[in-house]
This record gives C-alpha cells, sequence and structure tokens, in this order.
C-alpha cells in the first residue's frame, strides 16, 4: 500500500496498548518510533509541555493509530 492509501485509516480504531521500549526507532538515537501498525508512519513521542517527558497517549501520524504505552506511568 501506498502512504496515500493508508493516510488516517485507523483514526477510528481502537487504542492499542504497547509498551514503549519495545517499539522500533526510526533511527538508533532518536525519539520517534516506527509504527507497529503500518510500519511507515511514525509516532512522534508526545511530550508534557512543562516537564518534557514522554506521555502515555500518542498516534501514528500517517494512519492514526492510537497507542497506550503501558510502561510509562500516568502523569497528573
Amino acid at each position: 500500500m501506498t502512504e496515500e492509501e493508508i493516510a488516517g485509516t485507523n483514526i477510528n480504531k481502537a487504542p492499542i496498548e504497547v509498551r514503549h521500549a519495545n517499539l522500533e526507532r526510526d533511527d538508533p538515537g532518536q525519539f520517534r518510533s516506527t509504527c507497529p501498525v503500518c510500519h511507515i508512519g511514525f509516532l512522534a513521542g508526545r511530550r508534557d509541555e512543562k516537564t518534557f517527558e514522554i506521555l502515555k497517549e500518542d498516534r501514528c501520524l500517517l494512519c492514526g493509530q492510537q497507542f497506550i504505552y503501558t510502561d510509562l506511568e500516568e502523569r497528573a
């Protein structure tokens, strides 16, 4: 499938629980991870504006699949 065919296809699907530590990184030493669903898009690693800690919820920038990181603590 092409990026155009994949774009937004998973936007309305239920969130998937994953371990952030187990995700494949786009480039070693980088923060962004390859989407484990579409394998083309990326999870940018949304961060808290004040603390810059990675947030528990993220979404693929291409297919729109939402993810919940099970290995990160909930932040108030």
